[in-house]
Protein backbone atom coordinates (compact mmCIF):
# COMPACT_ATOMS: atom_id res chain seq x y z
CA UNK A 1 0.00 0.00 0.00
CA UNK A 2 1.77 3.75 -0.83
CA UNK A 3 1.79 5.99 1.63
CA UNK A 4 -1.08 8.13 1.79
CA UNK A 5 1.74 11.48 1.98
CA UNK A 6 4.55 11.35 -0.50
CA UNK A 7 6.54 13.08 2.50
CA UNK A 8 6.35 9.73 4.36
CA UNK A 9 8.65 7.13 3.64
CA UNK A 10 6.94 3.99 2.12
CA UNK A 11 8.23 1.05 4.47
CA UNK A 12 5.58 -1.61 3.75
CA UNK A 13 3.77 -1.55 0.26
CA UNK A 14 1.20 -3.86 1.55
CA UNK A 15 -0.92 -3.75 5.00
CA UNK A 16 -2.18 -0.72 6.87
CA UNK A 17 -0.87 2.59 7.51
CA UNK A 18 -1.47 2.50 10.78
CA UNK A 19 0.30 -1.25 11.56
CA UNK A 20 3.30 0.82 10.00
CA UNK A 21 3.75 4.07 11.94
CA UNK A 22 2.55 4.89 15.59
CA UNK A 23 -0.74 7.06 16.17
CA UNK A 24 0.63 10.65 16.13
CA UNK A 25 3.60 10.12 13.95
CA UNK A 26 4.00 12.81 11.42
CA UNK A 27 5.82 12.54 7.94
CA UNK A 28 9.62 14.19 7.18
CA UNK A 29 7.49 17.64 6.57
CA UNK A 30 5.56 17.56 8.88
CA UNK A 31 1.81 18.09 7.14
CA UNK A 32 0.18 14.52 7.94
CA UNK A 33 -0.54 12.55 10.93
CA UNK A 34 -1.74 9.40 12.05
CA UNK A 35 -4.71 9.75 13.96
CA UNK A 36 -6.28 6.73 15.14
CA UNK A 37 -5.83 2.86 14.79
CA UNK A 38 -8.99 0.66 15.05
CA UNK A 39 -8.83 -2.89 16.48
CA UNK A 40 -9.51 -4.17 12.58
CA UNK A 41 -5.92 -2.07 11.57
CA UNK A 42 -7.35 0.40 9.90
CA UNK A 43 -5.24 3.75 10.12
CA UNK A 44 -6.51 6.82 10.43
CA UNK A 45 -4.88 9.73 7.96
CA UNK A 46 -5.23 12.74 8.30
CA UNK A 47 -3.12 15.68 5.92
CA UNK A 48 -2.79 18.87 7.18
CA UNK A 49 -1.39 22.10 6.12
CA UNK A 50 -1.78 24.33 9.65
CA UNK A 51 -0.23 23.98 13.06
CA UNK A 52 -4.02 24.27 14.62
CA UNK A 53 -5.42 21.47 12.10
CA UNK A 54 -2.55 19.50 13.18
CA UNK A 55 -3.27 20.20 17.47
CA UNK A 56 -7.30 19.60 16.62
CA UNK A 57 -6.36 16.17 14.89
CA UNK A 58 -4.03 15.10 17.28
CA UNK A 59 -6.50 15.70 20.27
CA UNK A 60 -8.89 13.58 18.35
CA UNK A 61 -6.28 11.10 18.39
CA UNK A 62 -6.47 10.51 22.16
CA UNK A 63 -10.59 9.77 22.05
CA UNK A 64 -11.93 6.34 21.88
CA UNK A 65 -11.98 5.27 18.62
CA UNK A 66 -15.96 5.22 18.22
CA UNK A 67 -16.26 8.60 18.86
CA UNK A 68 -13.98 9.57 16.09
CA UNK A 69 -17.58 8.82 13.57
CA UNK A 70 -20.39 11.93 13.77
CA UNK A 71 -23.53 10.35 15.74
CA UNK A 72 -26.00 9.92 12.63
CA UNK A 73 -30.15 10.51 12.60
CA UNK A 74 -31.49 6.90 11.62
CA UNK A 75 -34.99 8.30 11.99
CA UNK A 76 -35.16 8.86 8.05
CA UNK A 77 -33.91 5.20 7.56
CA UNK A 78 -36.72 3.93 10.39
CA UNK A 79 -39.50 5.73 8.97
CA UNK A 80 -38.16 4.28 5.24
CA UNK A 81 -38.00 0.65 6.85
CA UNK A 82 -41.53 1.19 7.94
CA UNK A 83 -42.99 2.63 5.24
CA UNK A 84 -42.07 -0.19 3.23
CA UNK A 85 -43.01 -2.75 6.38
CA UNK A 86 -46.50 -1.09 5.67
CA UNK A 87 -46.35 -0.84 1.83
CA UNK A 88 -45.59 -4.87 1.73
CA UNK A 89 -48.74 -5.35 3.94
CA UNK A 90 -50.84 -3.48 1.66
CA UNK A 91 -49.84 -5.26 -1.05
CA UNK A 92 -50.27 -8.82 0.64
CA UNK A 93 -53.78 -8.14 2.07
CA UNK A 94 -54.80 -6.62 -1.72
CA UNK A 95 -53.35 -9.46 -3.41
CA UNK A 96 -54.58 -12.69 -0.56
CA UNK A 97 -58.06 -11.30 -0.60
CA UNK A 98 -58.26 -11.05 -4.85
CA UNK A 99 -56.38 -14.51 -5.33
CA UNK A 100 -59.27 -16.40 -2.93
CA UNK A 101 -61.97 -18.00 -4.73
CA UNK A 102 -64.52 -16.33 -3.09
CA UNK A 103 -68.12 -15.94 -3.95
CA UNK A 104 -69.35 -13.85 -7.12
CA UNK A 105 -65.62 -11.71 -7.42
CA UNK A 106 -62.87 -11.77 -8.84
CA UNK A 107 -60.70 -14.31 -8.04
CA UNK A 108 -57.42 -16.06 -9.56
CA UNK A 109 -60.04 -18.06 -11.42
CA UNK A 110 -62.44 -16.02 -12.62
CA UNK A 111 -62.61 -12.09 -14.28
CA UNK A 112 -65.32 -10.24 -15.31
CA UNK A 113 -65.87 -8.40 -18.51
CA UNK A 114 -64.39 -5.73 -17.61
CA UNK A 115 -62.24 -5.98 -14.85
CA UNK A 116 -59.18 -8.49 -14.30
CA UNK A 117 -57.24 -10.38 -12.00
CA UNK A 118 -54.42 -8.19 -13.50
CA UNK A 119 -56.02 -5.27 -12.67
CA UNK A 120 -56.00 -5.96 -9.13
CA UNK A 121 -52.74 -6.90 -8.66
CA UNK A 122 -51.39 -3.75 -10.73
CA UNK A 123 -53.85 -1.66 -8.62
CA UNK A 124 -52.54 -3.43 -5.41
CA UNK A 125 -48.68 -2.28 -6.29
CA UNK A 126 -50.31 1.04 -7.26
CA UNK A 127 -51.77 1.83 -3.88
CA UNK A 128 -49.24 0.77 -1.60
CA UNK A 129 -46.94 3.62 -2.30
CA UNK A 130 -49.04 6.50 -1.13
CA UNK A 131 -50.88 4.48 1.84
CA UNK A 132 -47.53 3.87 3.43
CA UNK A 133 -47.06 7.45 3.39
CA UNK A 134 -47.92 8.34 7.05
CA UNK A 135 -46.35 11.78 7.06
CA UNK A 136 -49.25 12.97 4.40
CA UNK A 137 -52.40 14.04 5.44
CA UNK A 138 -55.32 11.48 5.20
CA UNK A 139 -57.47 12.91 2.60
CA UNK A 140 -54.20 13.62 0.70
CA UNK A 141 -53.03 9.70 0.95
CA UNK A 142 -56.77 8.27 -0.75
CA UNK A 143 -56.05 10.92 -3.27
CA UNK A 144 -52.67 10.02 -4.11
CA UNK A 145 -53.42 6.04 -3.57
CA UNK A 146 -56.65 6.28 -6.42
CA UNK A 147 -54.85 8.95 -8.77
CA UNK A 148 -51.66 6.00 -9.02
CA UNK A 149 -54.17 3.68 -9.21
CA UNK A 150 -56.01 5.41 -12.49
CA UNK A 151 -53.18 6.33 -13.83
CA UNK A 152 -52.51 2.16 -14.85
CA UNK A 153 -55.84 0.94 -14.34
CA UNK A 154 -59.28 2.21 -15.92
CA UNK A 155 -61.70 1.16 -14.12
CA UNK A 156 -62.49 1.28 -10.51
CA UNK A 157 -60.96 -2.15 -8.67
CA UNK A 158 -60.08 -0.33 -5.04
CA UNK A 159 -62.02 2.88 -3.76
CA UNK A 160 -62.92 0.99 -0.90
CA UNK A 161 -59.80 -0.89 -0.15
CA UNK A 162 -57.99 2.58 -0.16
CA UNK A 163 -60.85 4.08 1.91
CA UNK A 164 -60.48 1.61 4.33
CA UNK A 165 -56.99 1.24 4.68
CA UNK A 166 -56.05 4.69 4.70
CA UNK A 167 -57.01 5.51 7.99
CA UNK A 168 -54.72 1.98 9.04
CA UNK A 169 -51.93 2.69 7.88
CA UNK A 170 -50.02 5.04 10.32
CA UNK A 171 -51.08 3.55 13.30
CA UNK A 172 -48.86 1.69 16.03
CA UNK A 173 -50.12 -1.67 16.49
CA UNK A 174 -47.84 -2.74 19.64
CA UNK A 175 -50.37 -0.64 21.63
CA UNK A 176 -53.66 -0.11 21.47
CA UNK A 177 -53.95 1.23 18.01
CA UNK A 178 -58.00 1.34 18.12
CA UNK A 179 -57.30 4.14 20.37
CA UNK A 180 -54.68 5.83 17.92
CA UNK A 181 -57.38 5.09 15.35
CA UNK A 182 -60.34 6.97 16.33
CA UNK A 183 -58.09 10.12 17.07
CA UNK A 184 -56.61 9.82 13.58
CA UNK A 185 -60.50 9.64 11.90
CA UNK A 186 -62.03 12.59 14.56
CA UNK A 187 -58.88 14.50 13.31
CA UNK A 188 -59.49 14.66 9.45
CA UNK A 189 -60.89 17.82 8.50
CA UNK A 190 -62.60 20.10 5.78
CA UNK A 191 -59.30 19.73 3.55
CA UNK A 192 -59.04 16.18 4.06
CA UNK A 193 -62.83 15.41 2.92
CA UNK A 194 -62.84 17.75 0.02
CA UNK A 195 -59.79 15.25 -1.07
CA UNK A 196 -61.73 12.30 -0.73
CA UNK A 197 -64.72 13.73 -2.65
CA UNK A 198 -61.74 14.33 -5.18
CA UNK A 199 -60.78 10.54 -5.00
CA UNK A 200 -64.13 9.16 -5.27
CA UNK A 201 -65.42 11.75 -8.17
CA UNK A 202 -61.71 10.29 -10.11
CA UNK A 203 -62.38 6.58 -8.92
CA UNK A 204 -65.76 6.88 -10.48
CA UNK A 205 -66.98 3.90 -8.90
CA UNK A 206 -70.27 2.67 -10.14
CA UNK A 207 -73.69 2.66 -8.84
CA UNK A 208 -73.13 5.95 -7.16
CA UNK A 209 -76.33 7.63 -7.04
CA UNK A 210 -77.46 11.28 -5.69
CA UNK A 211 -77.72 12.49 -1.75
CA UNK A 212 -79.59 15.58 -0.87
CA UNK A 213 -77.10 16.57 1.42
CA UNK A 214 -72.62 16.82 1.28
CA UNK A 215 -72.99 15.02 -2.49
CA UNK A 216 -69.83 14.11 -3.87
CA UNK A 217 -69.76 15.73 -6.75
CA UNK A 218 -70.11 19.32 -5.37
CA UNK A 219 -67.54 20.18 -2.38
CA UNK A 220 -68.05 18.96 1.02
CA UNK A 221 -69.10 21.97 3.92
CA UNK A 222 -68.65 19.26 6.77
CA UNK A 223 -65.29 17.66 7.77
CA UNK A 224 -64.44 14.10 6.71
CA UNK A 225 -66.35 12.14 9.51
CA UNK A 226 -69.09 14.58 9.75
CA UNK A 227 -69.61 13.09 5.99
CA UNK A 228 -69.29 9.85 6.82
CA UNK A 229 -72.23 9.82 9.47
CA UNK A 230 -74.73 11.13 6.74
CA UNK A 231 -74.06 7.83 4.55
CA UNK A 232 -73.22 5.54 7.34
CA UNK A 233 -77.02 4.07 7.94
CA UNK A 234 -76.66 2.49 3.92
CA UNK A 235 -73.18 1.87 3.77
CA UNK A 236 -70.72 -0.27 5.54
CA UNK A 237 -67.36 1.65 4.52
CA UNK A 238 -68.73 5.43 5.61
CA UNK A 239 -69.99 3.44 9.38
CA UNK A 240 -66.41 2.23 9.80
CA UNK A 241 -65.00 6.25 10.13
CA UNK A 242 -68.15 6.44 12.55
CA UNK A 243 -67.18 3.73 14.87
CA UNK A 244 -63.58 3.42 15.01
CA UNK A 245 -63.63 0.24 12.70
CA UNK A 246 -66.00 -1.35 15.26
CA UNK A 247 -67.30 -4.51 12.53
CA UNK A 248 -63.67 -4.57 11.56
CA UNK A 249 -62.41 -5.00 15.27
CA UNK A 250 -65.52 -6.93 16.97
CA UNK A 251 -66.50 -9.07 14.06
CA UNK A 252 -64.80 -9.22 10.91
CA UNK A 253 -60.84 -9.60 12.55
CA UNK A 254 -62.30 -12.56 15.18
CA UNK A 255 -63.98 -14.74 12.87
CA UNK A 256 -60.69 -14.35 10.32
CA UNK A 257 -58.58 -14.83 13.43
CA UNK A 258 -60.59 -17.83 14.14
CA UNK A 259 -61.01 -19.18 10.67
CA UNK A 260 -57.30 -18.57 10.27
CA UNK A 261 -56.73 -20.99 13.21
CA UNK A 262 -58.79 -23.53 12.08
CA UNK A 263 -57.74 -23.99 8.77
CA UNK A 264 -53.98 -23.30 8.95
CA UNK A 265 -54.32 -20.98 5.74
CA UNK A 266 -55.36 -17.89 4.27
CA UNK A 267 -57.50 -18.35 1.23
CA UNK A 268 -60.03 -20.70 3.56
CA UNK A 269 -60.41 -18.14 6.40
CA UNK A 270 -60.73 -15.29 3.89
CA UNK A 271 -63.38 -17.50 2.39
CA UNK A 272 -65.17 -18.96 5.60
CA UNK A 273 -64.90 -14.79 6.50
CA UNK A 274 -66.84 -13.65 3.48
CA UNK A 275 -69.60 -15.90 4.03
CA UNK A 276 -69.70 -14.66 7.69
CA UNK A 277 -69.46 -10.93 6.49
CA UNK A 278 -72.53 -11.58 3.85
CA UNK A 279 -74.75 -13.69 6.27
CA UNK A 280 -74.43 -10.84 9.16
CA UNK A 281 -74.53 -7.59 7.23
CA UNK A 282 -75.43 -8.59 3.50
CA UNK A 283 -73.31 -5.98 1.18
CA UNK A 284 -73.64 -2.76 0.84
CA UNK A 285 -72.31 -2.42 -2.81
CA UNK A 286 -74.97 -4.77 -4.15
CA UNK A 287 -77.55 -2.94 -2.26
CA UNK A 288 -76.38 0.41 -3.93
CA UNK A 289 -76.62 -1.32 -7.47
CA UNK A 290 -80.02 -3.29 -7.18
CA UNK A 291 -81.64 -2.20 -4.12
CA UNK A 292 -81.98 -3.21 -0.57
CA UNK A 293 -84.39 -6.50 -1.15
CA UNK A 294 -81.34 -7.61 -3.10
CA UNK A 295 -78.73 -7.67 -0.22
CA UNK A 296 -81.17 -9.25 1.84
CA UNK A 297 -81.52 -12.41 -0.43
CA UNK A 298 -78.06 -12.16 -0.52
CA UNK A 299 -77.47 -12.56 3.40
CA UNK A 300 -80.14 -15.09 3.74
CA UNK A 301 -78.67 -17.47 1.35
CA UNK A 302 -74.89 -17.07 2.69
CA UNK A 303 -76.92 -17.71 6.26
CA UNK A 304 -78.06 -20.94 3.98
CA UNK A 305 -74.58 -22.17 3.40
CA UNK A 306 -73.55 -21.95 7.00
CA UNK A 307 -76.33 -23.94 8.07
CA UNK A 308 -75.35 -26.49 6.05
CA UNK A 309 -71.83 -26.53 7.52
CA UNK A 310 -70.17 -23.68 5.63
CA UNK A 311 -66.78 -24.92 4.10
CA UNK A 312 -66.28 -28.00 6.56
CA UNK A 313 -68.98 -29.90 4.47
CA UNK A 314 -69.64 -31.25 1.22
CA UNK A 315 -73.11 -29.77 0.93
CA UNK A 316 -72.20 -26.43 2.40
CA UNK A 317 -69.47 -26.43 -0.90
CA UNK A 318 -71.62 -27.36 -2.74
CA UNK A 319 -74.32 -24.60 -1.68
CA UNK A 320 -71.67 -21.99 -2.12
CA UNK A 321 -70.51 -23.14 -5.37
CA UNK A 322 -74.18 -21.99 -6.58
CA UNK A 323 -74.39 -18.96 -4.81
CA UNK A 324 -71.46 -18.10 -6.49
CA UNK A 325 -73.03 -19.03 -9.90
CA UNK A 326 -76.02 -17.09 -8.98
CA UNK A 327 -74.06 -13.66 -8.16
CA UNK A 328 -72.17 -13.48 -11.18
CA UNK A 329 -75.43 -13.07 -13.26
CA UNK A 330 -76.45 -11.22 -14.82
CA UNK A 331 -73.57 -8.85 -15.56
CA UNK A 332 -71.72 -9.64 -12.49
CA UNK A 333 -73.97 -6.96 -10.82
CA UNK A 334 -74.31 -8.93 -7.68
CA UNK A 335 -70.68 -8.72 -7.39
CA UNK A 336 -69.99 -8.37 -3.17
CA UNK A 337 -67.25 -5.71 -3.61
CA UNK A 338 -68.06 -3.88 -0.02
CA UNK A 339 -67.12 -7.01 1.36
CA UNK A 340 -64.03 -7.74 -0.26
CA UNK A 341 -62.82 -4.62 0.81
CA UNK A 342 -64.04 -4.61 4.43
CA UNK A 343 -62.01 -8.62 4.05
CA UNK A 344 -58.94 -6.89 3.08
CA UNK A 345 -58.83 -4.43 5.92
CA UNK A 346 -59.19 -7.42 8.07
CA UNK A 347 -56.13 -9.26 6.39
CA UNK A 348 -54.14 -5.76 6.67
CA UNK A 349 -54.98 -5.57 10.19
CA UNK A 350 -54.04 -8.94 10.94
CA UNK A 351 -50.70 -8.69 9.06
CA UNK A 352 -49.69 -5.66 11.06
CA UNK A 353 -50.44 -7.17 14.82
CA UNK A 354 -48.22 -10.29 13.41
CA UNK A 355 -51.77 -12.65 13.50
CA UNK A 356 -50.11 -13.30 9.82
CA UNK A 357 -47.25 -13.28 7.83
CA UNK A 358 -46.50 -12.41 4.37
CA UNK A 359 -45.40 -15.99 4.07
CA UNK A 360 -48.27 -17.39 6.21
CA UNK A 361 -49.65 -20.45 3.80
CA UNK A 362 -52.00 -19.47 1.48
CA UNK A 363 -53.94 -21.62 -1.27
CA UNK A 364 -56.86 -24.04 0.05
CA UNK A 365 -56.70 -27.35 -1.39
CA UNK A 366 -60.12 -28.03 -1.05
CA UNK A 367 -61.83 -27.83 -4.66
CA UNK A 368 -65.21 -26.06 -4.27
CA UNK A 369 -67.17 -27.15 -7.85
CA UNK A 370 -65.92 -24.95 -10.50
CA UNK A 371 -63.34 -22.89 -8.81
CA UNK A 372 -66.22 -21.47 -7.67
CA UNK A 373 -67.99 -21.67 -10.50
CA UNK A 374 -65.16 -23.86 -10.67
CA UNK A 375 -65.02 -25.26 -7.65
Amino acid sequence: MESPCRHMPNRRRAGNLALCYPIGSKCERGVGTVVSQSAGGVGGWIGSRSPQTRRQKEEMSRRPAMQLFTRLDHTPLIAAAEASSVALHVQTACIWEVLSRKLGNVHRYQDFADTTLADFLLSAAACAGPLSQSTLPLGQRIYQAVAATRRIVRVNTNLGIILLLAPLTGLDYSSRWENELGKVLQAADLADARDVYAAIRLAQPSGLGQVPREDVRGEPTLRLQQVMALAADYDLIARQYVTDYADVRQFGLPVLIEAWERWGCVEAAVLECQLHWLAQYGDSAIARKNGPAAAQWVQQQAQEVLNLGGLSSAAGRRAAAQLDRRLRLPDNRFNPGTTADLITACLFVALRTQVLRPDSPFVWAQSLGVELASL
